[in-house]
């Protein structure tokens, strides 16, 4: 059965802030509350004004805020996943209900969705000054003409500091933003002419303004490569699969079993609930939320191959800039290890739907611990589902300095304890002196001289200034 993804998001600014949204008029359960908001029409030209949410929100709060052990699991989420498919808008997410996916729709099709859930907070509206209960949620919206708005309430403060658009097949900008409108991070991605690079330029906050902490391709096609480990052994954590090309031509298609598609369904279900898990006590409620979402409301399209040359990969996911790509590529004679090895590539490939790598690292750094704290997207998998990860993953996961990270609570928040890291802070830095002259070296003051006085970017998560 086909899910839509076509759900997005909108404008969902509100005077005050975003109110959190939906309210269960039934417990734990899925399907359609009694008092659901009617569907808004989309203008011509337009995005769909955002229905009104804050009695849903009201309920949702009254009936969860005492609740402390509700979870997303393997069975939630299969259930949502069928429920998303029976064509219902109130959705149940977690055991208890109190994480929940809203979809609007306008003449059938999504034209807006929401995830949701605690922290709970409050807000004053300005012109009643009546106080008004908020929750944590990102919604989505889609306008007539396919272009998307997001905007997210990740601490129940009654404002949006996530605010994101995307014109299918063309760009992404995404901000953090203060209530004063200063941005604080930007992320912008434009795609390629041919249709299989994104140009990723990140930057951040530095004395007031905002400054280029990163510029780099990234693909649409991202895979991870080599076979994974056999059952009972496993890579050291911080040295993950050799990277493939990031530009390949399509693989060779052989057909998957039925077996072999139930079981990646499964496996999909299960990464996802223990990556949304993981990536809550990491603080990226975000990444969370929008996992939560990818899942419940996509139709994902299995695909096996036997092109030795990568295990498993994501061919189009990365912000839903690629409109309607949910396609991953397995190869069944590689994807042969134990069941925690294999939920860890799914998870993998379900955070390219959210992150890519910059490929000069991939090529450059690997064989060297580096690359694990050095790509996102290995370290947030190493974190989540490695045996032995350490703080310097979580770190590098958040994209924060290793003094910055609360180990502790992450460990207490999880449930899962990892090691602490001693060394290797200054992780390497990158000369991007021009094509075919790039160069990954072990600090900042060796790439300086290496890139003859060119700016060098140091990918270091160590406080200390002269551990660069």
């Amino acid at each position: 059965m086909p899910r839509s993804s076509l759900g997005r998001l909108g404008p969902f600014i509100l005077a005050a802030g975003v109110s959190a949204v939906l309210a269960c008029s039934r417990d734990a359960s899925s399907g359609h509350a009694s008092n659901a908001p009617p569907p808004v029409p989309i203008p011509d030209g337009g995005v769909a004004a955002p229905p009104e949410l804050d009695g849903y929100v009201q309920k949702l709060v009254e009936r969860c805020e005492s609740i402390t052990d509700d979870t997303t699991t393997e069975a939630s989420l299969h259930e949502a996943r069928a429920a998303h498919d029976r064509g219902e808008t109130d959705i149940a997410l977690s055991t208890k209900g109190c994480v929940r996916l809203f979809v609007g729709k306008s003449g059938g099709v999504e034209t807006f969705s929401a995830v949701m859930s605690a922290p709970f907070g409050m807000r004053i509206d300005p012109t009643t000054f009546e106080v008004k209960r908020t929750a944590a949620m990102i919604t989505w919206s889609t306008g007539a003409n396919g272009t998307r708005e997001v905007r997210g309430d990740l601490d129940a403060d009654g404002f949006a500091e996530l605010q994101e658009s995307v014109v299918p097949n063309v760009s992404l900008v995404a901000e953090r933003v203060e209530p004063s409108g200063g941005v604080i991070e930007r992320t912008t991605a434009k795609v390629g002419a041919d249709g299989l690079r994104v140009e990723i330029t990140e930057e951040s906050e530095e004395d007031g303004k905002l400054a280029v902490s990163a510029k780099y391709d990234g693909a649409r096609v991202s895979r991870k490569c080599t076979s994974d480990p056999p059952p009972g052994s496993e890579p050291p954590p911080s040295t993950p699969p050799k990277p493939a090309p990031p530009f390949p031509p399509p693989p060779h298609e052989v057909p998957c079993t039925s077996e072999q598609l139930r079981q990646l369904e499964s496996l999909l279900e299960k990464a996802t609930a223990g990556g949304a898990d993981c990536m809550q006590a990491t603080g990226m409620q975000d990444i969370r939320f929008r996992m939560l979402r990818q899942v419940a409301t996509t139709s994902f399209d299995f695909k096996c191959t036997d092109d030795d040359s990568f295990v498993a990969a994501n061919d189009g996911g990365y912000g839903n800039v690629f409109v309607g790509r949910a396609l991953i590529w397995i190869n069944p004679i590689l994807f042969t290890a134990g069941e925690a090895e294999q939920t860890a590539t799914l998870y993998h490939e379900l955070m390219h739907f959210f992150f890519v790598h910059d490929h000069d690292i991939e090529a450059l750094a690997d064989g060297t611990p580096s690359l694990g704290y050095a790509d996102r997207v290995y370290a947030c998998e190493q974190l989540c589902f490695a045996k032995k990860p350490n703080t310097c993953h979580l770190a590098a996961c958040k994209k924060k300095k290793i003094c910055e990270v609360d180990k502790y609570g992450f460990e207490q928040k999880l449930g899962k304890e990892i090691d602490s890291c001693w060394s290797g802070h200054q992780v390497g830095a990158l000369c991007r002196k021009g094509p075919g002259e790039r160069q990954w070296c072990t600090t900042k003051t060796e790439c300086d001289a290496a890139c003859g006085g060119q700016e060098c970017e140091s990918k270091s998560i160590s406080c200390d200034e002269n551990c660069r």
